[in-house]
């Protein structure tokens, strides 16, 4: 399958939504994965971070802020790693 747009490592996710985790104590989970794009980028893989409370997933980057609600319907569709509180204040 041919794809004429090409995912790109320049958005700004790992170092916004890292911070707005780290300057909050409401948020459970910092994540990051592997993500399978929609839409314009159907099945382009990328790499990604957001944030998690409970089943609902923010993200705060490249100007954007994007809530997802039921996010536990998407897990599936992308492999993740999730980093609680206690690990973000010792990175």
């Amino acid at each position: 399958m041919s794809h004429k747009r090409k995912m790109t490592d320049d958005g700004d996710c790992f170092i916004k939504n890292g911070q707005v985790f780290i300057d909050s104590d409401i948020y459970d989970f910092l994540c990051h994965g592997t993500a399978i794009g929609r839409g314009e980028i159907k099945g382009i893989k990328h790499k990604h971070c957001w944030i998690e409370k409970g089943d609902v997933v923010f993200d705060f980057s490249n100007g954007n802020e994007i809530i997802i609600r039921n996010f536990h319907i998407h897990i599936s569709r992308c492999g993740r790693l999730r980093w609680g509180a206690v690990w973000c204040v010792a990175l």
